[in-house]
């Protein structure tokens, strides 16, 4: 018969299950030791966690990811205050896709996102699809 546990000392109801978690987990750190395959470095697989996260997340809230061909040149300030307005615009559109007005072109929507540049998106399976970032003095289309 197993001996009933606290919940306020012991998250598992008896002591049998808190030995049978113990024996599993301190088997497993065992054969993680144990294992001969190379180490990797902390930082890499932090990288890699957090562009899984950041992949899943924006799968999740319908928001295609920004293409990365966006180039900035000059004021890395200004930079990274045009990504905020970017980010802050786009975040709102899995709820409200027609927040913006409709584009230039047929099926397209448009946010001003700061005075000179502008957001062009559709609406595409199910997902927000960012389609590019211009520059309001850019011809387009």
């Amino acid at each position: 018969m197993s001996t009933p546990l606290d919940p306020i000392i012991s998250e598992f109801e008896t002591q049998e299950q808190s030995d049978s978690y113990q024996r599993w987990f301190r088997e497993s750190v065992q054969a993680s030791l144990d294992d001969p395959r190379p180490s990797i470095p902390h930082d890499d697989v932090m990288g890699e966690m957090r562009e899984l996260i950041a992949k899943r997340r924006d799968a999740a809230s319908g928001v295609a990811p920004p293409s990365p061909r966006i180039v900035v040149v000059g004021d890395p300030y200004a930079a990274e205050a045009l990504y905020q307005a970017i980010e802050e615009a786009t975040e709102a559109l899995p709820q409200h896709p027609y927040l913006y007005r409709p584009g230039r072109v047929v099926g397209m929507r448009e946010a001003v996102v700061h005075p000179n540049y502008i957001v062009v998106y559709r609406l595409a399976s199910g997902c927000i699809e960012i389609v590019n970032v211009l520059h309001a003095r850019q011809e387009y289309p």
